[in-house]
């Protein structure tokens, strides 16, 4: 199968690649939906029109179809929050652009980044999984970058520096993270309208500078 995966995907071109973003579409959702493990390789197929072994052509297992959904968009946010740390800005408005750069990314992946969150990732993968620790390590990144932008607001005085930098960081996180219980992008707000709600309250919170 794993051959007869790999010719189509040399074989197909744009086609394999198209077909492959549905099945990734209809996982997504479907894992939002019913969550991981309620849900079957079966019910993607079903939700699409294909049968259970066309989809093998893609995907090998339903562990495959989640690490697939969320990768790419992890890898996004990392680069692009690298990005923002590396410029010379104020700590105030690096922050604001890390917040706005991830709740964006959950808007535009819908609902691929919710389902990271929902989910138990030790009832998907084991910690010592390549996959699990690539996720971690990239997760973790992220976090120390929003740490490093708080510490340097506590450095320069923008940010109160009897204030623990980790616990910051976990209100932040607490409060995009959160959206996933409550938030469906296109309705109510927009991500732009959440990030700077969010970024107003945490830095009047915050801020020395009135």
């Amino acid at each position: 199968m794993a051959t007869r995966r790999t010719v189509a995907r040399r074989e197909k071109g744009s086609d394999y690649l198209a077909k492959r973003e549905q099945i990734l579409v209809a996982g997504a959702k479907l894992f939002r939906e019913k969550g991981y493990a309620a849900t079957r390789l079966n019910d993607v197929a079903e939700h699409i029109g294909i049968d259970r072994a066309t989809l093998y052509y893609y995907f090998s297992s339903k562990e495959d179809l989640f690490h697939e959904v969320i990768r790419d968009v992890i890898d996004t946010n990392l680069n692009a929050c690298e990005a923002i740390l590396a410029l010379r800005l104020p700590p105030g408005d690096k922050l604001a652009q890390l917040v706005l750069v991830i709740l964006e990314s959950y808007e535009r992946h819908y609902p691929h980044v919710y389902v990271y969150i929902q989910e138990d990732m030790s009832r998907i993968s084991q910690k010592d999984e390549p996959w699990a620790v690539d996720v971690a390590v990239k997760t973790a990144r992220i976090e120390q970058i929003f740490l490093a932008v708080i510490k340097e607001g506590m450095i320069d005085g923008s940010f109160h520096s009897d204030l623990s930098a980790t616990l910051c960081v976990n209100a932040v996180f607490g409060m995009i993270s959160w959206t996933h219980r409550w938030h469906t992008p296109g309705k109510r707000f927009t991500a732009e309208q959440l990030a700077d709600t969010f970024t107003r309250i945490f830095l009047d919170g915050v801020s020395t500078l009135r």
